[in-house]
């Protein structure tokens, strides 16, 4: 991880980087300074102190970001016990992909969420380099929990891997299902991970921001959902509200088509009872490109 974020393209911003390990973690709301910091990197930590728990609750409350990865080191249950509501998902067992016994080979990624501000900016051969990752191990997630999260990556199996916990009220928090070493997972030695980790971490200090979607008028577009949602709403540039409801119950995206007025429509998602507008879900209609066709 500290290679990685340090070997930076030429002209890109520094990330300053402060290593600390577990056992110098004594006073934690003195590290975890909320002035200093914009993102805390949690690598494979195992034991979580209370004290340790109310500082990153804080952190998060002041709109910081937080990075959960995991490992050897990590117990599920102490680990969903100490975090509480901070996990995107609670975490089940730790899972072996690979069983030379039975034959079972690694995991490869196969699902990337090209829409979200992380993985928009890579490459074809970026992309590449993730799916042919080879993943061991990885920690199973409690998917029947309530709460908004979008998956980022997934593995071949439809396990996640990248997770990102949606809530207005705190920062930015992600869930990495495996390790951030090559323990479980050779990801770190491909050419993908640097790219991933940095914009990672510049996406949770708000250095990325959130993409407006775009499209044209009439054209189709697949809009990407949290985890959970039922319907989406979306209100076009006259105040007119059109309400999508997916015909097989919540799903990862919906389709959707007809928008015929350019400008920015706003999006709202139904969790529950409630609809709440959510940023993510703006989408940029522009102009027929028909109309710049001289021909």
């Amino acid at each position: 991880v500290e290679k990685a974020l340090e070997t930076l393209p030429g002209g890109t911003p520094s990330i300053l980087l402060n290593v600390i390990t577990s056992d110098e973690l004594t006073n934690p709301k003195a590290l975890i300074d909320k002035e200093a910091l914009d993102v805390v990197l949690l690598a494979n930590v195992g034991v979580y102190a209370p004290s340790l728990v109310e500082a990153l609750r804080e952190f998060s409350a002041d709109q910081k970001g937080l990075f959960f990865a995991l490992g050897d080191r990590v117990q599920f249950e102490r680990l969903n016990e100490a975090l509480g509501g901070l996990l995107p998902h609670p975490l089940r067992d730790l899972q072996q992909a690979s069983d030379p016994v039975e034959g079972t080979p690694p995991l490869g990624v196969t699902e990337i969420d090209s829409h979200h501000p992380i993985l928009s900016e890579l490459k074809e051969n970026l992309e590449e380099s993730l799916r042919a990752s080879k993943t061991t191990k990885y920690f199973n997630l409690d998917l029947g929990t309530t709460g908004k999260v979008r998956n980022l990556l997934r593995f071949e199996n439809g396990a996640p891997l990248l997770v990102e916990k949606i809530d207005p009220k705190s920062g930015r928090i992600l869930l990495w299902t495996s390790s951030l070493d090559i323990d479980f997972t050779d990801l770190p030695l491909r050419s993908a991970f640097l790219a991933l980790l940095q914009r990672s971490i510049r996406y949770l200090a708000r250095a990325v921001d959130v993409r407006t979607l775009e499209t044209h008028v009439f054209e189709p577009l697949e809009v990407p959902l949290p985890t959970g949602v039922s319907a989406l709403a979306l209100v076009s540039p006259q105040n007119q509200r059109q309400e999508y409801w997916p015909k097989d119950g919540p799903r990862e995206s919906l389709h959707v088509e007809g928008l015929s007025i350019p400008g920015f429509y706003h999006g709202l998602i139904l969790q529950g009872e409630t609809w709440e507008e959510q940023a993510e879900l703006t989408i940029a209609v522009n102009p027929s490109l028909v109309e710049s066709d001289f021909s």
